[in-house]
């Protein structure tokens, strides 16, 4: 059966030809082009069924976004802005939320529902203008490297470029190409061989305990990054090759020191979306310019601007964790949690500063540095407890298992191997972390590999991309006892 999984080859394929086609054709003509494999690629993944669903959202917001543009009262344009929020997000609970009932739901709805709300609340606060052209108003929507994880988008970003077309370029032909390799490598390596493991521990929670819990629930961190950013990279790198700049979802999320560094650096254009559009006018409201008005008053402007900060980021940060699948842990372990911990941090930022100032500790040290950054991590993988687990309880019962005594024998033992993988996986999984890190090096010192290899000898560059195609390769055929086409954040 033919598939356009992003990790097939026949995805490949399919990108090279529509590259080929794109930069054939003239200038004025190539958002055509993409239209047209924007439409296809949607009917083989998404499937002729969930066509409806797709159009009735794409044709809410673009009408209802040029009778806001024409509208002249006030009343009329939040009248009409209310009207296309309750479809919208009324489409988007009945596809994702409910259970039982016979619809499909189209790829990627939860995230281009964001960005077509986001469309709309820009053209009712005068930031963009209307679409007047249905057509490369739904190639926006339909824009097929972004239609199965995102990122989240911006219709004042991407008209220009989507419009216009992008003048042919070998180098980022080239390196997208190299960025869609090395996305698939990350998923059909690191990501699948990780969930291998994940599974055999989430999957019984009576045998494993202690260590074993504590190395599945460190390996999902691993999984689920490798799994996301993997995605991202494969996304990246496609619209790259046609010319076109999608915005950056992750940012060496590990490296943070802070929860709240981590989240801007983490799902990035999620984080900014409920930032720009539910923080912000929420605090803007009446209620929380009251609440900030009486806190200013009693607590002075610096301490009185904090609890209704707080407030809002309570209602964002429980919207996102229901934007995550509506189930309770889902709320706790993407959204609440989260907002414990930064929430905590900020609070207790002030009382660390100056015991470490009275330790005469440098906070800039390297041994410092690398303490708070484990502390993200696990801080971090204690709401990936939730967001693997089935259940709440199920979630709480891993953190137990956690905490119990570690059996003396896994670390006399090479116990690794009672969760599923021999020599061979350990060896792929070892090379592939390897190159990951070594990226993520790079990026860290804020330089692009790419670049730094096409200044290196040809044999270097090559043995490079050699080995990371053979790599996914070795992935793809042995399948290493995951499904590659599957990754994690489709299901959202």
């Amino acid at each position: 059966m033919f598939s356009l999984s992003l990790t097939s080859l026949s995805y490949i394929i399919f990108v090279v030809v529509f590259v080929f086609v794109y930069y054939m054709v003239h200038r004025r003509f190539r958002w055509i082009v993409l239209l047209a494999a924007s439409v296809l690629f949607f009917i083989v993944v998404s499937g002729a069924a969930s066509i409806p669903w797709l159009l009735l959202g794409a044709a809410t917001t673009y009408a209802g976004a040029r009778l806001i543009g024409r509208m002249k009262k006030e009343a009329g344009k939040r009248a009409i802005l209310a009207i296309v929020l309750v479809l919208v997000l009324g489409e988007l609970f009945l596809l994702k939320y409910t259970r039982g009932l016979p619809f499909t739901a189209p790829i990627a709805v939860s995230f281009y529902s964001l960005s077509i709300l986001g469309y709309v609340l820009d053209v009712y606060w005068g930031v963009t203008k209307a679409e007047e052209n249905p057509f490369l108003y739904l190639l926006y929507v339909t824009y097929f490297p972004q239609m199965t994880s995102g990122p989240v988008t911006r219709y004042r970003l991407m008209q220009p470029q989507l419009r216009e077309g992008a003048a042919f370029s070998y180098d980022k032909v080239k390196n997208g190409l190299i960025r869609i390799v090395y996305g698939m490598m990350k998923k059909c390596v690191i990501a699948d061989l990780c969930a291998v493991m994940v599974s055999e521990v989430f999957g019984d929670t009576v045998t494993y305990q202690g260590a074993y819990v504590l190395l599945g629930v460190m390996l999902f961190a691993l999984e689920l990054y490798a799994d996301f950013s993997g995605c991202m990279d494969i996304v990246l790198g496609t619209s790259e090759c046609f010319g076109i700049e999608l915005p950056e979802n992750f940012d060496i999320p590990f490296s943070s020191v802070t929860m709240s560094e981590f989240w801007r650096r983490w799902h990035i254009t999620l984080g900014v979306w409920f930032k720009d559009y539910v923080l912000y006018p929420l605090l803007k409201t009446a209620p929380f310019q009251k609440l900030n008005t009486v806190c200013v008053e009693k607590f002075g402007r610096k301490k009185g601007r904090k609890p209704a900060t707080y407030l809002g980021l309570l209602a964002v940060w429980f919207l996102i964790g229901y934007w995550h699948g509506g189930a309770m842990h889902y709320v706790i372990g993407s959204g609440l949690l989260h907002w414990f911990y930064i929430v905590s941090g900020e609070l207790f930022e002030e009382p660390v500063k100056k015991l470490t100032r009275r330790l005469h500790i440098d906070r800039r040290a390297k041994g410092y540095v690398l303490l708070q950054r484990l502390k993200v991590f696990f801080l971090v993988c204690s709401g990936f407890v939730f967001f693997r687990s089935e259940t709440s309880y199920q979630a709480c019962k891993m953190l137990y298992r956690m905490a119990v005594p570690f059996e003396r024998g896994f670390f006399t033992g090479f116990s690794v191997w009672k969760l599923g993988l021999g020599a061979y996986e350990l060896c792929f999984l070892s090379i592939g972390c390897a190159v990951m890190w070594t990226v993520s090096g790079f990026k860290l010192r804020r330089r692009d590999i790419r670049t730094a290899l096409a200044g290196q000898h040809a044999v270097v560059r090559y043995a490079v991309y050699l080995l990371l195609c053979a790599l996914v390769l070795l992935g793809m055929m042995r399948g290493f006892g995951a499904d590659v086409s599957y990754f994690i954040y489709n299901k959202f």
